[in-house]
């Protein structure tokens, strides 16, 4: 018996008499991901239209819902924040009983639209999931940007998704179709579609991408005309669109958040906001398939590590000399190649360092605790005393606290000077200086050395003493007074 939601023709998803109604296996739900549910009987499926701010938008057998994040979802992405659900994910919800309903599962994404996140972190963002087909929209008006299309099929690729490229505001250029002969070069192996969404020219050739249980992605820059797109193919306006700013030729950023928009009659398509920047985290398979070419060539290399620089008998070398590739796209294909391998470096580091971490962690909470002694005084006042925890070997010590004046930054310090346990060295109460004589009955010096290594030391107070940093003996005529 199919599954039925009944889903709005608007974006705000809200339940009106006049909402149209939907087949969640027309959304993509199947056996696999049925069996996988029955796991888990007490919660029912849906799939996830919006996310704002951990509240999804989620489409279920009783229509659109509401729903925050369930503990063993949080708990997930705590430990990696690419487990938090997006647009395109399948869920199992739970119900409270005082009315609230939570996302208690993520089931097994099969596709995945992940990039690197902005700034110095190295984990990724994803964009959206489960997705059938990725198109990389690009608009031939005012001009296609070839580096940014090269860039976005890698990441398109690395998805796992088929990849598509589809030339938009096409009835804005003199000659489309020689645009799309020259773009299909940077495209081996992928569909290049020119459409206009304006005029509805060149939607035929994507409906079978939205076809029932299909889910189309769309990516691309800010302007490229994605949300017209996406009211073409919906036969409405589901998403806001503006024109583009005239100054430049750039778009304004309309579109601020992923969003499910299910197709009357068929699948679903998903709505990304404009990319200004797109790094690659992890996409080494996604470049090869997208630079297929250079990837054929550098198979027939006469070394299997052959740098592609000055070695003989390398057949990339020998392309650009013939003029069979060009410079543009072999720089294009070495850059991005150094991109991922930085960002597979930093990844690497990070996971050491986590690791490390955690053996410490562990380290210090199998480690017993040690036991200490109650700090007391002795007979002859000479100070607080107490265990360093070295058993009979442990001595009394002072503690004398000072400060290491360095140019710029006061450093506390806590000067231990051991003492020798004998009575007649102890500083008789309400005396001043130091608690042992510079000489002592032996005639031989035993005061204790302060060693401080710093390489910007100054002076240090010790006893309100101010005296230089030198191995000078505690007590010695050197100290002066201001």
């Amino acid at each position: 018996m199919p599954v039925v939601a009944r889903v709005p023709a608007t974006t705000s998803f809200d339940t009106r008499e006049d909402d149209m109604t939907i087949d969640l296996t027309a959304l993509g739900w199947d056996a696999e991901r049925a069996a996988y549910a029955r796991r888990r009987g007490d919660h029912r499926p849906g799939r996830v239209a919006r996310v704002d701010r951990g509240v999804c938008t989620v489409l279920g057998a009783d229509g659109p819902v509401r729903a925050s994040l369930g503990g063993a979802v949080l708990a997930a992405a705590a430990r990696d924040l690419t487990n938090l659900p997006c647009a395109g994910d399948w869920v199992l919800l739970g119900s409270w009983p005082d009315g609230p309903v939570t996302v208690e599962a993520v089931l097994p994404r099969r596709t995945a639209l992940v990039r690197r996140t902005a700034g110095k972190d190295t984990s990724g963002q994803v964009l959206a999931a489960n997705l059938d087909a990725v198109a990389v929209v690009e608009p031939v008006h005012p001009e296609p940007d070839v580096g940014r299309i090269e860039r976005l099929l890698s990441l398109a690729h690395e998805s796992g998704a088929r990849p598509l490229l589809v030339l938009t505001k096409v009835d804005l250029a003199a000659d489309p179709a020689a645009i799309a002969r020259q773009l299909a070069a940077v495209a081996p192996g992928v569909p290049v579609l020119p459409v206009s969404a304006e005029r509805g020219v060149g939607l035929d050739p994507l409906r079978p991408f939205v076809a029932a249980g299909s889910t189309l992605g769309l990516l691309g820059p800010s302007g490229a005309g994605k949300s017209s797109l996406v009211n073409a193919l919906a036969g409405a306006v589901v998403m806001p669109t503006q024109a583009i700013r005239r100054v430049d030729g750039k778009g304004r950023h309309t579109t601020t958040w992923r969003a499910l928009v299910p197709v009357p009659g068929g699948g679903a398509v998903v709505d990304t906001p404009g990319v200004r920047a797109v790094g690659l985290l992890d996409g080494s398979a996604g470049l090869d398939r997208a630079f297929a070419d250079i990837t054929e060539l550098a198979a027939g290399c006469r070394y299997a590590d052959c740098a592609h620089d000055a070695e003989p008998g390398c057949a990339v070398r020998d392309a650009l000399d013939a003029g069979e590739l060009s410079v543009r796209r072999w720089e294009s294909w070495r850059r991005l190649q150094r991109e991922i391998a930085f960002e597979t470096g930093r990844r690497e580091a990070r996971q050491a360092a986590e690791r490390r971490g955690g053996w410490r962690s562990a380290r210090r909470r199998a480690r017993p605790a040690r036991p200490r002694r109650q700090v007391g005084s002795d007979a002859g006042g000479a100070g607080r005393t107490r265990s360093t925890g070295c058993g009979d070997l442990a001595r009394p010590m002072r503690l004398s606290c000072g400060n290491i004046r360095t140019r710029q930054l006061v450093v506390p310090v806590v000067l231990a000077s051991f003492m020798p346990r004998r009575r007649d060295l102890a500083a008789p109460r309400g005396s001043v200086g130091p608690p042992w004589p510079a000489t002592p009955p032996g005639g031989e010096s035993i005061a204790p050395t302060a060693r401080i290594h710093h390489t910007h030391q100054e002076l240090v107070n010790v006893g309100g003493h101010r005296t230089k940093v030198a191995e000078a003996p505690l007590g010695a005529s050197k100290h002066r007074s201001d």
